[in-house]
């Protein structure tokens, strides 16, 4: 994803994942490749959160 990403010109990438109810894994793996938080939304008629995260794409 980043190296497709870096092909193209994008400076960053944008993902999200389940905090409510949380998801440890994901967690762990977008913050193990350079995601950091920039925002939280209520999805499923407001019965999960998800954490949208940013990431550059140099640091892959």
């Amino acid at each position: 994803m980043f190296a497709f990403a870096r092909e193209r010109g994008f400076d960053s990438v944008a993902a999200e994942f389940y905090i409510e109810p949380f998801n440890e894994a994901s967690s762990r793996f977008h913050a193990r490749h350079g995601f950091a938080e920039v925002g939280t939304q209520w999805v499923a008629d407001g019965k999960k959160r998800v954490s949208l995260q940013i990431a550059p794409v140099t640091t892959q």
